[in-house]
């Protein structure tokens, strides 16, 4: 409620001045009509000019040649109250007020006989139709006269004639007709004086003018690219807008501007010039008033946002929607209401002061200057006070007040980036020597690991940037810049497969983690083996650039599962010894048939051969064996010392277990069956109950007993390789030796005895033999 309050206060007060102003504004002073001006003793070498703003013969409502002039029929009808010819708004005829309408004014000026120069006459743009005469011929013609009102095309266009030399008497006739405008006759006075006079106030005109624009203008796209850079920042766009409207409408009410503006151009539209002259004064109100709320927004209160921007875009639509008769009857209020709210702005700027907002001192003081230069104006257009134009003057000490807040801060952001740099350069300093410090003790760290770290790119080479270990894993030094193939033992089809498990990892084709299982887990080196870890680095778009390999030494873990695969073979060979001697037998014949028939240049039954072999020997777990034949397999040529090889591999492992398995290459066609222990006791009982011949009987109970005997040695086991065990343990050195290990004996009644004296042996190990130090003349080795 105090906002709307504040506002319809505020409406009433520009309300009743502006209705003072009509009331009170003296439009309406007597003109004299004495149609004379003698200047015959006038210097214009002391005052070089002078305003023919009295004594003319005014006709109302007439349109009078010169020549109907001259023959003095027509006279004067001018009302005699009218006299100042400085600003009309209106004339008063017939007890009526009138705004447009036909005038002809005529006045007759004495010159000096001789001159020392010529004269020009300096012709404001008056807004209208007019036609001048000097001595009855027609010097300028501004606009365009029509039958109706639509027809009319008045026009602006400031002129400067120049007079005829030797001229005495100065004849001025002045046709002007208005039909759209808000003043009837001249608003602005003519000024006749000297040629080089009126040129030099002409070019300080111009001059002044376009400084002032491009000032504007600089102003205007600097702030532009102030909000560009600084988007968040409102204010530098909406003084950017005011200095470009500012700009736009000097051009048009600017004398000099305007002068050089149609010099070498065709006059310009009255509606269109009007339009926008009055346009810019509404929307350069708006602009100026959002950059101060955006400035100072806890100074400048909402009610006086809403009442300037609702007031003066109020204008600015009936701007566009009426004719200059009826906006620009409105002027008067609109001028008030921007004294109102200047006056706020004022009071906001003073609040801004007292709390020590940044800059608003020194903007304030503009500001202040600005406001009262408008406000002179605004009265002396007015008549209410008699002065010069300022506006400009105060613009100007406006922009360049907010010339020094802008350097000032930019000055301040200056230093503060100079002390930013400064700590920044500090903190990078200090940075950079923590970060020298972390990168020694990581790469310390990666360097002494046992495992290894290295990079590899698109294109399978090498970064630089791999650890110290992987040289040491690789055995040899590595080189960036090299493909990672190069130093692994893998050839043909192995390594073909291994380069298209690495590419696809950089497609992106499949989920990452699928892509990295293709990598092979493993790979030959020599007679090691290495573990291969992959890691896809990404980069900030997400797309794979970079493989990130852990690499670590296989070997001993490989031969650990070898082992343990090995021994689970043996244990399936141990648990099915007949059907592996049978299975060894048909492969010895198999191997016999493909050298037969390689022989007969049968090769295909020899790879068919080779095939079966393959696969039996990998069903059993002999997968040496199986893939020393996938080898041969692979080669263009085969020989009979390829498949002589195969039986060597087979010998070599059954006498590497010769004493596990018991089984030899020339044995195995002999016919070997297992019968248990509780079978021959079934027999025995079965024979001794039988009547049989003693003699019989005794022969069949021995043959059972010698059937049910083992070799001593298979009760004892590995003894050897647990007493040199326990000894090592110990850090001693001994020496077993065995006799009569093939001694059968039965293991019922043995088994026990033996086991306790396993236990004894591995006591003597413990305290029966003395230390190496402590054996004196004695063998170091205990036997």
């Amino acid at each position: 409620m105090g906002c709307r309050k504040k506002i319809w206060i505020d409406f009433l007060k520009s309300f009743c001045l502006f209705f003072g102003v009509i009331l009170c504004g003296p439009g309406q002073g007597e003109l004299s009509a004495q149609a004379g001006l003698d200047l015959r003793h006038w210097s214009f070498s002391q005052q070089p000019s002078l305003t023919l703003d009295t004594s003319w013969d005014i006709y109302l409502g007439r349109w009078i040649n010169p020549e109907e002039l001259q023959s003095g029929f027509e006279t004067p009808n001018l009302s005699p109250n009218q006299k100042d010819l400085t600003r009309w708004e209106s004339i008063f005829v017939d007890g009526q007020y009138q705004r447009s309408g036909t005038i002809t004014l005529r006045a007759r000026i004495l010159l000096p006989p001789s001159l020392a120069e010529p004269l020009s006459l300096s012709v404001p743009k008056f807004g209208q139709v007019y036609r001048l005469f000097i001595n009855g011929r027609l010097v300028a013609e501004v606009g365009q006269q029509g039958r109706t009102v639509g027809e009319e095309r008045p026009a602006l266009k400031p002129l400067m004639i120049e007079l005829e030399s030797g001229t005495e008497v100065c004849d001025i006739v002045l046709q002007m007709k208005n039909s759209w405008g808000a003043y009837y006759g001249p608003f602005r006075p003519m000024t006749l004086g000297t040629s080089t006079e009126l040129n030099h106030e002409l070019t300080f005109k111009t001059m002044s003018d376009f400084f002032l624009i491009g000032a504007i203008l600089v102003m205007c796209f600097y702030h532009f690219a102030l909000f560009i850079l600084r988007p968040g920042e409102p204010a530098a766009l909406y003084f950017g807008l005011f200095c470009l409207i500012l700009g736009v409408r000097h051009v048009l009410v600017g004398e000099g501007a305007m002068f050089a503006l149609t010099r070498y151009t065709t006059e310009i539209p009255l509606l269109s010039g009007f339009r926008i002259e009055y346009l810019c004064f509404a929307f350069g109100m708006l602009a100026f008033h959002a950059f101060i709320a955006s400035l100072y927004p806890d100074e400048v209160k909402r009610y006086q946002r809403i009442f300037t921007q609702t007031s003066f875009s109020a204008y600015a639509v009936l701007i566009f929607t009426t004719q200059p008769l009826v906006y620009g009857r409105f002027l008067n209020l609109f001028q008030v209401l921007a004294l109102i709210s200047g006056a706020r702005c004022l009071k906001s700027l003073g609040h801004a002061v007292r709390h020590h907002r940044d800059g608003s001192k020194l903007f304030t003081l503009g500001f202040v200057a600005l406001f009262a230069c408008l406000t002179n104006d605004i009265l002396s257009g007015n008549g209410l006070i008699r002065s010069v134009p300022l506006v400009t003057f105060g613009l100007f000490l406006f922009i360049l007040c907010q010339s020094i807040i802008l350097s000032k801060r930019f000055a301040k952001a200056f230093e503060r980036a100079q002390i930013a740099e400064r700590e920044v350069r500090s903190l990078n300093d200090a940075l950079e020597s923590k970060v020298v410090e972390r990168t020694q003790t990581i790469r310390t760290i990666l360097d002494n690991v046992r495992s290894g770290f290295l990079i590899l790119g698109p294109d399978l080479k090498i970064r630089e940037g791999f650890t110290r270990s992987c040289s040491e894993l690789f055995g040899v030094e590595l080189v960036a810049g090299t493909a990672l193939l190069d130093y692994l033992s893998v050839f043909g089809r192995e390594r073909s497969y291994m380069e298209l498990a690495l590419r696809q990892v950089f497609t992106d084709q499949l989920p990452e983690e699928v892509s990295l299982e293709q990598i092979p887990e493993r790979v030959p080196l020599g007679n090691r083996v290495l573990g291969l870890k992959g890691a896809l680095v990404r980069n900030t778009q997400g797309r794979g650039e970079a493989i990130l390999l852990t690499i670590t030494d296989a070997s001993a873990l490989v031969r650990a599962e070898n082992e343990s695969k090995k021994n689970a073979t043996l244990l399936k060979i141990i648990g099915e010894k007949s059907s592996f001697r049978a299975f060894l037998a048909d492969s010895v014949q198999l191997l016999q048939g493909a050298k037969q028939a390689l022989q007969a240049g049968f090769y295909r039954e020899v790879a068919m051969s080779l095939h079966t072999l393959k696969g039996n020997f990998a069903l059993y777990g002999l997968r040496d064996i199986a893939q020393h034949i996938h080898e041969l397999e692979e080669k263009a040529e085969l020989g009979e010392r390829d498949l002589g090889q195969i039986m060597d591999r087979i010998e070599a492992f059954l006498k590497e277990h010769e004493e596990l398995l018991d089984l030899q290459l020339d044995q195995l066609d002999r016919s070997v069956f297992e019968v248990s222990r509780e079978t021959l006791q079934s027999l025995a009982q079965e024979l001794a109950s039988l009547p049989l011949p003693v003699q019989t009987s005794d022969r069949l109970q021995h043959w059972l007993s010698d059937l049910q005997r083992i070799p001593i040695g298979d009760l004892l086991g590995p003894i050897e390789a647990n007493l040199l065990r326990v000894a090592d343990s110990l850090g001693k050195d001994i020496q077993l030796e065995v006799l009569g290990l093939d001694l059968m004996v039965d293991p019922e009644r043995f088994r026990l005895p033996l086991k306790n004296l396993i236990h004894a042996l591995i006591n003597s190990v413990d305290h029966g033999i003395e230390y190496p130090e402590e054996r004196e003349v004695k063998n170091p080795i205990g036997t």
